[in-house]
């Protein structure tokens, strides 16, 4: 059996220049191009796993195919479009395809959540660009 722990999965610290409450750490355990991938690959679906520190967000984007967002741990709120709603921890939430959205965390404690996509075939286009990464674009066209 194929598996991993989220508790121990290496996390990729990310942000938008400029904007110090923009700052999230993530994994994609089952995308081979991650670079803290599990070295497990799936053939039909896809995670990320991130977490967010009290006062942080991760910034705004959209996803080429609906996301299910499980709220693990802490109180986040989420924005999809013009609509904002709290999500306590055991909150799933429905992402629509292509509908800009983000997370922030209200709570005093690390927000950690889990996003489900029925594809492995996720791309992802931020509002600003995310560093390390230097793109706003995932995954990067290829030449």
């Amino acid at each position: 059996m194929e598996s991993i722990n989220v508790n121990e999965i290496a996390l990729v610290p990310s942000w938008h220049e400029g904007r110090p409450e923009a700052k999230w750490a993530s994994c994609l355990p089952f995308t081979p191009m991650f670079p803290t991938w599990s070295g497990i690959e799936t053939k039909n679906s896809s995670i990320v796993y991130f977490e967010i520190e009290a006062g942080n967000q991760l910034g705004e984007h959209s996803d080429s195919v609906e996301e299910l967002l499980l709220v693990l741990d802490g109180d986040i709120e989420v924005t999809i479009a013009e609509e904002t709603a709290q999500a306590p921890k055991g909150t799933i939430i429905v992402i629509p395809a292509m509908v800009p959205h983000k997370v922030r965390n209200m709570g005093g404690s690390t927000a950690k959540c889990i996003g489900f996509f029925p594809t492995k075939d996720v791309g992802n286009v931020f509002t600003d660009t995310v560093q390390p990464f230097g793109l706003s674009v995932f995954p990067p066209e290829q030449p």
